[in-house]
C-alpha cells in the first residue's frame, strides 16, 4: 500500500510536470537548475481516520522560485487553479486540498520565491472500489 504522502507527491508531481510550467519540479532544492522551478515538501502528516477507514492529513509546502517577479506573479495563479482538481490514484481519495498560506519573498543575492502552504487531506479507498 503507496502512503499518503508518497500518492499526494507523485499526483502534484505529475501535474506540475504536466502543465511545463517550470524547468523541473524537485523534492528538496537543486543545487542548479534553470529558472522557473518548484521544490515540494511534505512535512507534517497526522491521523484522519474515520468510520473505519484510514485517513491521513498532511501539511505541504510548496516553493516556486523565479528570477522573474511578474512571470512569478503569473505561476502563483496558474498553478492555484491547476490544483483544484487533483487525483490521487487508485489507493487514496484526496478529500480536500486547502491554500492555508502564501508569501512571496526575494532572497537578496538571488531570485524571488513564493511559498504555498496547503492542507490536504486523504482517505483511504475502499477495497474493490471507489470512495
Amino acid at each position: 500500500m503507496m502512503s499518503a504522502i508518497i500518492a499526494l507527491q507523485e499526483a502534484l508531481v505529475a501535474r506540475l510536470d504536466q502543465s511545463s510550467l517550470f524547468s523541473g519540479v524537485y523534492h528538496d532544492a537543486p543545487a542548479r537548475a534553470g529558472f522557473p522551478f518548484a521544490v515540494l515538501n511534505c512535512s507534517d502528516e497526522r491521523d484522519w481516520s474515520c468510520k473505519g477507514r484510514r485517513g491521513r492529513e498532511v501539511v505541504l509546502q510548496m516553493v516556486l522560485w523565479d528570477e522573474q517577479p511578474s512571470r512569478l506573479l503569473s505561476l502563483e495563479n496558474e498553478v492555484e487553479q491547476s490544483l483544484t482538481s487533483l487525483s490521487t490514484g487508485s489507493e487514496w481519495y484526496l478529500s480536500t486540498l486547502l491554500l492555508t498560506g502564501k508569501r512571496r519573498l526575494r532572497d537578496p543575492g538571488g531570485p524571488w520565491s513564493c511559498t504555498f502552504e496547503f492542507r490536504a487531506r486523504l482517505i483511504e479507498h475502499e477495497s474493490g472500489g471507489v470512495a
